[in-house]
């Protein structure tokens, strides 16, 4: 029940009662996403410092407890003023499937079908450390303090690990149900994000192809496949999402980076077209460059580059504007 209420209720009914009231946003796989890059978010925020001062597991554990309970009564009072939104949210969702029936039916069922493949049949990747890490901090009451396979300290504490902690949300979701963490990781956390891997295909292909729901799901489809990829050899992380869902670096790259890179193209367009770029759109890009970080240890520098070369691409097309080339309606 508390991972079902950690992985799944929690961030997929924040996405829902929290954000914005505009149309667009109204869909089950722009809230999921949301809803998971904000949980993202704040566990970062509550894991860093701890780590870096007392560095005791217990102490980080203590603080999620107190963060789950409260946000239960929270999400209820969210409810009971945003029902409205919520029977918006619903009847798309109905409405969504009816059309994916006739238009995307069969890609639909192929990812479903290599999602169920990927779960059950694949291997995880050799070069994944995660259960190792989760163990050495559940036994020792410590985090990042010592070597995953050697079990020999380090001299301080893994910095890299340490400030993206992915691992500690393992671990504390282990110490809290008393579950396996074997059990945690390979059995519970690929049902929650696999789907959230779906989400982003979805509002990448929702971007590129817009209201073309056909190609939107070939699209997705055909990056799935990609990702397949990663089954077919043991070695390869960054391409395993489907068999290592819960590795950071798998994570950064099929979810964390695309996302960030979408969002960066939301806001060009919203600035060519506009001229500036809205407060919602900014906070939405610090809550995934958060979920980047908690992936890997180089999230922010990641973000700051694609930011970087988003720059770069708004003086090019200014330039093309100015000189008559591109008008503003242009994409």
């Amino acid at each position: 029940m508390t991972i079902i209420y950690e992985f799944g209720v929690l961030p997929f009914a924040a996405g829902i009662l929290l954000g914005s009231g505009d149309e667009e946003e109204i869909s089950i796989h722009r809230m999921y996403i949301k809803g998971y890059c904000l949980l993202f978010t704040i566990f970062l925020f509550m894991a860093v410092p701890v780590i870096f001062t007392v560095n005791k597991l217990s102490v980080l554990v203590f603080i999620w407890k107190i963060f789950l309970i409260v946000t239960l009564p929270v999400l209820f009072l969210l409810y009971y003023k945003r029902k409205k939104r919520i029977r918006i949210v619903i009847k798309r969702f109905y409405e969504n499937i009816q059309y994916a029936k006739k238009k995307s039916g069969i890609s639909i069922l192929f990812m479903i079908m290599i999602f169920m493949i990927s779960v059950t049949f694949s291997m995880p990747s050799q070069k994944d450390d995660t259960p190792e890490i989760v163990n050495i901090s559940i036994e020792t009451d410590t985090m990042y303090q010592y070597q995953p396979y050697t079990q020999i300290p380090y001299d301080g504490i893994n910095r890299d690990k340490a400030v993206s902690p992915a691992e500690m949300l393992y671990a504390v979701t282990g110490m809290i149900t008393g579950l396996d963490s074997l059990t945690i990781i390979h059995v519970a956390i690929p049902f929650f994000f696999i789907p959230f891997f779906y989400a982003v295909c979805w509002l990448a292909g929702r971007y590129f192809f817009r209201d073309r729901i056909e190609r939107v799901g070939l699209f997705a489809l055909f990056v799935v496949i990609f990702y397949t990829a990663g089954l077919s050899r043991e070695t390869m992380l960054a391409v395993g999402i489907l068999n290592n869902s819960w590795n950071g670096v798998a994570l950064a790259v099929a979810c964390g980076v695309p996302l960030v890179c979408i969002q960066m193209f939301h806001m060009l367009d919203y600035f060519i077209e506009n001229g500036n770029v809205t407060a919602d759109q900014i906070i939405k890009m610090v809550f995934m460059a958060s979920a980047l970080q908690l992936m890997i240890s180089k999230g922010y520098f990641v973000t700051l580059v694609i930011l970087m070369c988003g720059v770069i691409i708004l003086i090019y097309k200014k330039g093309l504007q100015n000189a008559g080339f591109v008008r503003k309606r242009d994409k």
